[in-house]
């Protein structure tokens, strides 16, 4: 053994009470407490320790070191008294000659504290953390690899104490310094992350736990750590395991609670619904086709099997019709390919210069995109259109990916759009035919091109001035956790505005009338709650549906792109999807701010009363998109609106342009007052193709094939 070497030539050359064998003995009795050779190591120190008193006094600096290191071994000993006495000794030496505030007096506090807190004393470890804290920020730097420790043992004191927010800035400081100084997987940051996937257990945070806890995980394995260590965190694991299981119970009661009220709403009573209730109500001309992607059909033994059906009912059809679609791994491929014509398209269009550019690739995209849109046209729809006769009005209730399809879109064998035969009202279930009527409201409310950068100080003014008595006096937001920044930014909807003054223009003196309309400053998340049920709610924003994704990573930080990271964590899918109205990208920039963040999800709309609101437009990217569940549709905003008491939603399943949105728009109100909702629409798109063909050559789907009416075509 080396050292031991090294200290029989120093005593070699060496008396036995010389200074000069301090270091030696001090670093021998490190090694011994390490190996756990304790009662070898403590008398090492005490040699230490007596030579150095006898050698510069009892209150000199070098002394200190020796004691620390005492008081270590007598904490792993269990001898806390004996470890309180060194310690104390050694913080007033160091106190007394190197000054109150030197970072040795720091880890001489720290170590203290540290034994404080192993006693349960945890009020006595919290001014001499706070203290050690101090000093390392004040002499070692903010940056300091000191000074998140410090960060990590006060954290771990609040939260002994339950104050748990106090508790997780200091670990996430913690966590940061080490990463900057040391990298992402220094076996220091076992400690942090460990401590953070606690603090996240206790805050009922699974998700972001677990990530912790792998990432502590990764670090362990990676450096072999001890088999204590690496025990703690598969406990750790475990107890987030068993979270989630215990949350995803309680959500799947809660979802069969608010499917049978929802069930309840859909109709009257609670007489069984049959085939005979929904034919009486399909007008002549008019099918139901319901698709089922049904895992494991009909008792097969392959439970990897997994194929689409079709059920259709014509108004005087005894029963209905059952065709089998086949396996539904093409058809999933199929619509991935529809989809991604549109993303296409997108992406190419943004290169274009010039007006000429645009129209040329128009023209070239719009092949490609009908050659895609046949292919899925044949294997979903060609087999259910033989049946369907003479049939306009398709009530149609998708299922699985067919729910990401607009199927106004698809190409027949003739090469036309199908919304050129058909119009497609779409449903969750057929029984959504059935839901009563309620007596419609009046007006028309427009929430347009919200101010996205408005301050949170601004926006508390603004709802005060435009809600008065009804203003909030608290802010109720439904617990979405910490969200972070991932993009620059919503931007402005220039057209949405020139979308309310259309509306204003066409509805205000009709019977949809009148018009009230907040744009800007004034599209606030307060007013949007607060407002009674118009007969028409007209949305021109930005939606947000983000899939789930429970490995995402996360970021601290603030600001519009919090949509993006730690919502993908989320189970619930109403947490996924949602509007974003003013103020939207100063969200988390002022955590003490008593207004509203300008993010309405899914599950805040569930909340609001909309009985009476006969339609519904989300005239915003997307928001017609949620998870998407085998036989129970899509959870996500077209499920809340609805849930909420709207009749009817016209939503979008892909991005849509700014200005062919407002076209689209301006058709479709300007129909609306002498047509029924889905015959508005449907002539708004026929127009907007019409218009396209004669002035471009060219009709590509993206222009006039995103919005789609859900619920009640009248």
């Amino acid at each position: 053994m080396h050292l031991l070497r090294s200290l029989r030539l120093s005593e070699a050359r060496l008396s036995p009470k010389d200074p000069g064998l301090s270091p030696v003995l001090n670093n021998l009795g490190l090694l011994y407490t390490s190996s756990e050779r304790f009662a070898e190591a403590e008398a090492i120190f005490l040699r230490a320790l007596a030579i150095e008193e006898a050698a510069f006094g009892k209150e000199h600096p070098e002394l200190a070191n020796v004691l620390s290191n005492l008081g270590i071994l007598y904490v792993g000993l269990g001898r806390e008294k004996e470890a309180e006495v060194v310690y104390r000794r050694a913080l007033e030496i160091r106190e007394a000659k190197l000054g109150k505030d030197h970072p040795h007096v720091a880890s001489s506090l720290s170590n203290l504290a540290h034994l404080y807190s192993r006693q349960g004393r945890l009020v006595d470890a919290e001014p001499l953390f706070l203290r050690a804290l101090a000093i390392g920020e004040a002499k070692l730097g903010e940056n300091h690899p000191e000074v998140a420790t410090y960060c990590n043992n006060l954290a771990t004191v609040y939260q002994n104490l339950k104050r748990l927010d106090e508790a997780e800035p200091l670990f996430l400081r913690s966590l940061q310094i080490t990463q900057a100084t040391m990298g992402r997987d220094h076996p220091d940051l076992t400690a942090p992350l460990q401590n953070l996937g606690m603090l996240n257990l206790h805050l009922n945070r699974a998700r972001e736990a677990e990530q912790y806890f792998r990432h502590a995980l990764r670090i362990s394995e990676k450096y072999q750590a001890d088999h204590i260590t690496a025990g703690l965190i598969l406990q750790g694991l475990a107890a987030v395991q068993m979270q989630i299981d215990a949350w995803r119970k309680n959500l799947l009661a809660q979802e069969v609670e608010l499917n049978r009220a929802l069930a309840k709403r859909s109709v009257v009573g609670e007489t069984e619904i049959g085939v005979d209730a929904v034919r009486a109500v399909l007008s002549p001309n008019s099918a139901l086709v319901e698709y089922v992607r049904c895992p494991n059909p009909f008792g097969s033994k392959d439970a990897s099997q997994v194929r689409y059906y079709a059920f259709v009912l014509l108004p005087g059809a005894a029963a209905p019709r059952l065709i089998d679609l086949g396996d539904s791994a093409p058809i999933d491929k199929a619509v991935i390919a529809l989809r991604a014509e549109f993303t296409d398209f997108q992406d190419k269009l943004r290169e274009c210069e010039t007006q000429e550019e645009i129209h040329d690739l128009e023209k070239v995209q719009e092949k490609r995109f009908q050659n895609t849109s046949k292919g899925l046209q044949s294997l979903v729809f060609a087999p259910v259109r033989k049946i369907l006769g003479t049939t306009k009005l398709v009530h149609l209730a998708p299922d699985g990916e067919l729910n990401r399809v607009p199927f106004e879109a698809l190409v027949d064998d003739d090469g036309k759009y199908l919304v050129e035969h058909f119009q497609f009202a779409y449903l969750s279930c057929g029984r959504d035919l059935l839901r009563p009527r309620t007596k419609a409201a009046a007006g028309t409310v427009v929430f347009a091109n919200p101010d996205f950068r408005l301050g949170s100080t601004e926006r508390h003014e603004l709802a005060t001035k435009l809600l008065g008595d009804k203003a909030p006096s608290k802010v109720l937001v439904a617990s979405r956790g910490t969200l972070e920044t991932r993009s620059i930014g919503w931007k402005a909807l220039p057209g949405a505005a020139a979308e309310a003054k259309d509306i204003q223009t066409l509805l205000d003196k009709g019977e949809f009338g009148p018009v009230q309309a907040y744009t800007a400053k004034e599209a606030l998340e307060e007013v949007f709650k607060a407002m009674p049920a118009p007969r028409v709610l007209h949305l021109a924003t930005h939606g947000f549906s983000v899939d789930h994704d429970p490995d995402a990573e996360r970021r601290a930080g603030s600001g519009a792109g919090w949509a993006r990271g730690q919502l993908k964590q989320m189970d619930n899918p109403l947490l996924r999807s949602g509007i974003v109205l003013a103020g939207a990208n100063d969200v988390g920039k002022d955590k003490s701010a008593k207004v509203e963040d300008g993010w309405v999800t899914a599950e805040e709309i569930a909340l609001l009363n909309l009985s009476g609101t006969e339609l519904v437009v989300l005239s915003a990217c997307q928001t017609g998109l949620g998870d998407i569940k085998n036989g129970e549709g899509v959870s996500g905003l077209r499920w809340a609106f609805l849930y909420a008491g709207a009749r009817t939603l016209v939503t979008s399943l892909f991005e849509v342009p700014d200005t062919e949105t407002r076209e689209l728009m301006k058709h479709f109100y300007g129909r609306l007052n002498s047509e029924g909702k889905l015959a508005a629409l449907h002539g708004a798109q026929l127009s907007l193709i019409q218009s396209r063909r004669a002035g471009h050559g060219a009709a590509h789907p993206f222009f006039w094939a995103s919005f789609v009416l859900v619920g009640d075509a009248r």
